[in-house]
């Protein structure tokens, strides 16, 4: 769990501006997640909004939890 927000937000942006883009690799990996994407069938017309009320419920839980915390 991240505890210093800004910090990390630092960090982040610190890596980032290190990097080229490189935009045959990114071109790789979107492809590579495509095939894995078609493989597995995770897409399914039918079944579009299966899980979607568990998803929400547990994105309101998350995000209760996140404001109790502060």
């Amino acid at each position: 769990m991240i505890k210093d927000f800004k910090y990390f937000e630092k960090f982040e942006k610190k890596f980032i501006s290190g990097q080229k883009p490189d935009y045959e690799k990114a071109l790789a990996i979107f492809e590579a997640m495509w095939e894995e994407f078609r493989q597995t069938k995770a897409f399914n017309a039918k079944n579009r909004m299966e899980g979607v009320q568990a998803d929400i419920q547990l994105a309101r839980i998350l995000n209760n939890v996140q404001k109790t915390n502060k």
